[in-house]
């Protein structure tokens, strides 16, 4: 159980580490740029390239802009799932997983709070109704009636998973879109810029194509949790698939890591 804990985590911080670069030229929605064009007070700034632009729009969210921390604390909120399960599998009280309790809470409402400006579909409903099982169980700490509420979150959390294997694509579209247009105007005798080109846009796509798999491997592993938790079992074959799936994500990860290396110390 604590191997596919650690995981999660691993998997969590591969995922920060996409969201690294695609904070760096996340760009506001057309209607947040109207409204800075329209503003007087914004008369002097020029905008003349989206980079300058994403460099705004960081600077006025403190850092991450809205999309981006919308995808972190959803993942977030993934792994604090991931580690309230453990602990009902593993036999813990619902007080010995307060922290835990907290850390979800916190992201929760940090969504909420997102989803007023970054459209997430029908995740909203399912965000509100798991917010309100952590409450009843924070409220009775009752361990039997936890592991009864806890399954019923579930759906919420695959549906996160959903969100964001949906948005991956757009996501690649956006962080990739400065190698396209650097492809479309190279020199057609500089073969090595464009190979160099060529390579970086590859190396996303590769680690594109593992995030959304890192994603369904967790989406798989949650259920083997569910099903460890609905039979009270630390051991068994949902427990050994369990470990298989957390090999499979730390493979996953390594692949990642691997590919942004390469992308690191490219010229």
């Amino acid at each position: 159980m604590r191997a596919y804990g650690a995981a999660v985590e691993e998997a969590r911080k591969a995922a920060d580490e996409i969201l690294d670069d695609y904070a760096l030229v996340e760009i506001p929605p057309q209607s947040e740029i109207d409204a800075i064009e329209a503003d007087p007070l914004l008369s002097l700034a020029t905008f003349s390239t989206e980079d300058a632009l994403a460099a705004f729009y960081r600077d006025q969210n403190d850092g991450d802009p809205p999309d981006t921390a919308l995808r972190r604390e959803i993942f977030r909120s993934i792994e604090a799932y991931n580690l309230v399960l453990i602990g009902l599998a593993e036999g813990r009280s619902v007080e010995d997983l307060t922290s835990e309790y907290e850390t979800l809470s916190e992201s929760l409402l940090a969504i909420a709070a997102q989803t007023a400006v970054v459209s997430t579909g029908g995740l909203g409903a399912g965000l509100g109704a798991l917010q309100s099982v952590l409450e009843v169980i924070e409220q009775e700490r009752s361990r039997a009636n936890a592991v009864s509420l806890w399954l019923e979150g579930s759906p919420t959390v695959l549906a996160m998973i959903d969100y964001l294997q949906l948005e991956a694509a757009p996501m690649f579209e956006v962080i990739t879109a400065d190698i396209l247009v650097a492809l479309l105007s190279v020199d057609p005798g500089d073969v090595e810029r464009q190979q160099q080109l060529e390579a970086r846009l590859f190396e996303y796509q590769r680690v594109f194509a593992e995030y959304v798999g890192l994603l369904e491997h967790v989406r798989l592993a949650i259920d083997e949790v569910d099903a460890a938790v609905a039979a009270g079992a630390t051991t068994g074959a949902a427990v050994d698939r369990l470990r298989d799936r957390a090999v499979d994500i730390r493979e996953t990860v390594k692949t990642i890591r691997e590919a942004f290396a390469r992308m690191r110390t490219a010229p």
